[in-house]
């Protein structure tokens, strides 16, 4: 991996090699892009999403389904779903309007997300929430923990 290693993603990168998806994966991107898209969410990426980011930007893993995150490389036909900036901005505007330090970055299936609580954005790590498109949609950001970091979160789901 580039120039540094979250501890907790340490953890998870062979977890992470091991369920990559042939072909269905990004080859990261440089911390300028993620500074880039951290001002344009007026967010701080928590360390492990950010180590996330760097070694691979996006991609399917396994049963994680699809991480959105960012790079050149994403397939255009992939955008509303795979490109970070996208996502949010989609969720944000959209009839859900997650609230700014909600990141949204993966969907389970059921139109429901798992998000980056990064409501203390200046933390290395922040909380991993389950977003309900129901109570989302009724106005209601229940924010539910399913895991205390990104790397956690990765570490539960590959591990089942």
């Amino acid at each position: 991996m580039r120039k540094y290693m979250a501890k907790q993603y340490a953890d998870i990168h062979d977890m992470l090699f091991a369920a990559k998806l042939d072909g269905l994966y990004g080859t990261g991107v440089s911390e300028e892009e993620i500074r880039f898209c951290e001002t344009e969410l007026d967010v701080r990426f928590p360390d492990s999403f950010r180590a996330f980011l760097v070694e691979y930007g996006w991609g399917y893993f396994g049963n994680l389904e699809l991480i959105a995150g960012l790079g050149s490389d994403i397939p255009a036909e992939w955008q509303n779903g795979a490109n970070l900036l996208h996502v949010v901005t989609d969720e944000r505007n959209g009839h859900l309007r997650f609230p700014n330090y909600v990141i949204p970055f993966s969907q389970n299936g059921a139109g429901d997300w798992y998000a980056l609580d990064c409501y203390q954005k200046d933390s290395e790590e922040v909380p991993v929430i389950f977003l309900s498109h129901e109570q989302s949609a009724s106005g209601v950001i229940a924010r539910e923990k399913c895991a205390d970091s990104f790397a956690d979160w990765v570490f539960a789901n590959l591990s089942k």
